[in-house]
């Protein structure tokens, strides 16, 4: 993981078995690039590749960000000891966690 972030061949993180991975991944994304300043995914983009870039894979146009007109749904994180911890989960914009 520690080259492929950095060299522009991954387009999309998606899961079907785990999906609380797929936020963990992110953030390891995010860590790695932050190491690596020049090559910055960040987080917002580490993000997209969990979000957005496996929804239009799929031809899923109404979700994976935050726009007018899409589904809100929406995920609320807060880093604990390095590690992403879930805080609540929206879905269609109704607090569903």
């Amino acid at each position: 993981m520690q080259e492929t972030p950095h060299t522009g061949v991954l387009d999309a993180l998606s899961s079907d078995y785990v999906p609380a991975t797929l936020l963990a991944a992110a953030w390891t994304l995010a860590r790695c690039s932050l190491a690596q300043p020049a090559d910055a995914a960040r987080l917002p983009q580490a993000i997209a590749k969990v979000s957005r870039a496996p929804a239009r894979a799929v031809g899923l146009h109404d979700r994976g960000e935050i726009a007018p007109g899409l589904r809100a749904d929406l995920v609320r994180v807060r880093e604990v000891a390095g590690q992403p911890v879930v805080l609540g989960v929206w879905r269609g914009g109704r607090r569903v966690a």
